[in-house]
């Protein structure tokens, strides 16, 4: 076995790299371990950063004396007024007054345009209800004419025989049924309404405008013209001679049903022989006062019907209104009347009030208002009316759309 032997020198070497490796790792490790050096401040930044203590110390020194002052003197309880003006929704009456001023100042204008009518009266619905009734009483009092022999005295006269003249309202048959006291009454009722200019405010309006020369001027709605029980009515006429030929008309259905009658009770032979020939000559006799076109049983028939509209008119024309505490032929007497007051010649006037508005505006000037004593305040208003001038015959002679707009003025101007 060889052994192997090793010198000095070359122990040596090896130690010292071992050495080296040893040493120099350590080192490295140190270096790395070791922080980089913090730089120094500079002198900008050490300036600021007294400044900000220094303000830091302004502002605790300043809230000090400000919790010293609050303790001293304790904050006011009230709240000073910051000058402003309100207005409630509710409160318009400047804006109504600046409405009405510029609804009076229409006015002028439309009673400008129709001042030389003579005869003007404001149109009332009643007048269409009372002529759409009227039309109503002519229609049935014809149906009975087509059924009748013309020249009959108590049904349809005929062209060549002479009518009776137009009754008066004591004289009808049915002059107990109008309340003559309500023609002279006038219902008045007051609504508060929000901005709203009825027909009575444009009408007082207009007729304040219109010359005082003598003409006449009608407005039934508010107080309907005097009228007397002695007056002349063609409807009362009309509707008289309608219930005339009724009961004429019922007078002989209910013959004809009685020998009808007659004829179904007979007990024996010669007496239904008896009951028949009657029958036969009362249907004849009734034959002859009927158009010779119409056979007779159908024209029984159609009288009966008629006889029930009559009926039914009249049931309506005296059932009493509640809301009005009259009835419909009181009012078609009255309306009758009027039309006969304002003539051929007179005119009809129709006017509606189509719109009326204002507004409140408020004006603020931070310089101004301090001479003023607050903000202004001022008020506008307007309106927008439209009309109609009819003559007798129902043609529109004038009409128009006119409006007006008043500026904003103060409180203390308006008037």
């Amino acid at each position: 076995m060889t052994r192997r032997s090793f010198t000095a020198p070359r122990y040596l070497a090896i130690l010292i790299v071992i050495a080296f490796t040893f040493f120099g790792q350590t080192g490295a490790i140190r270096a790395q371990a070791t922080p980089a050096a913090t730089p120094a401040e500079s002198e900008e930044i050490r300036r600021l950063k007294e400044e900000k203590e220094k303000a830091d110390l302004r502002k605790q020194i300043a809230e000090a004396k400000a919790a010293e002052i609050d303790a001293k003197f304790p904050k006011p309880t009230t709240t000073p007024l910051a000058g402003e003006t309100t207005i409630d929704d509710n409160v318009v009456i400047e804006t109504q007054i600046r409405s009405y001023n510029a609804m009076n100042e229409v006015a002028a204008q439309i009673a400008n345009s129709i001042k030389d009518k003579k005869t003007i009266a404001v149109y009332d619905p009643k007048i269409k209800a009372y002529r759409s009734s009227k039309q109503q009483l002519e229609f049935i009092f014809k149906r009975y004419c087509n059924v009748y022999q013309a020249g009959n005295p108590l049904v349809c006269p005929g062209a060549g025989a002479a009518a009776a003249g137009a009754l008066t309202i004591a004289s009808s048959v049915l002059g107990q049924a109008v309340d003559l006291t309500s023609l002279l009454r006038t219902n008045v009722e007051i609504k508060g309404k929000s901005f709203t200019i009825d027909e009575p405010a444009i009408v007082s309006a207009i007729f304040a405008s219109l010359p005082k020369n003598g003409a006449e001027r009608y407005y039934p709605a508010m107080f309907p013209p005097r009228i007397s029980s002695g007056a002349q009515s063609d409807f009362l006429t009309l509707l008289e001679r309608a219930i005339n030929a009724r009961n004429f008309t019922q007078g002989w259905l209910a013959a004809l049903d009685a020998a009808d009658a007659a004829v179904r009770d007979a007990k024996t032979a010669p007496e239904l022989a008896v009951k028949q020939a009657e029958r036969a000559a009362q249907r004849a006799t009734f034959q002859t006062l009927l158009h010779p076109a119409i056979p007779l049983d159908p024209a029984i028939a159609t009288l009966k019907l008629i006889n029930d509209q009559v009926q039914a008119y009249i049931t309506d024309l005296l059932k009493v209104d509640e809301s009005a505490g009259t009835n419909a032929l009181t009012s078609y007497i009255r309306t009758e009347q009027l039309e006969s007051l304002v003539g051929e010649e007179g005119h009809w006037l129709q006017v509606k009030v189509v719109a009326a508005g204002g507004n409140n505006r408020i004006k603020t000037n931070l310089l101004w208002d301090i001479f003023t004593g607050g903000n202004r305040l001022s008020h506008s208003g307007g309106v927008i009316v439209q009309y109609f001038l009819f003559n007798a015959k129902g043609s529109a002679v004038d009409s128009g759309t006119v409006t007006k707009y008043l500026y904003y003025v103060k409180s203390n101007k308006i008037k």
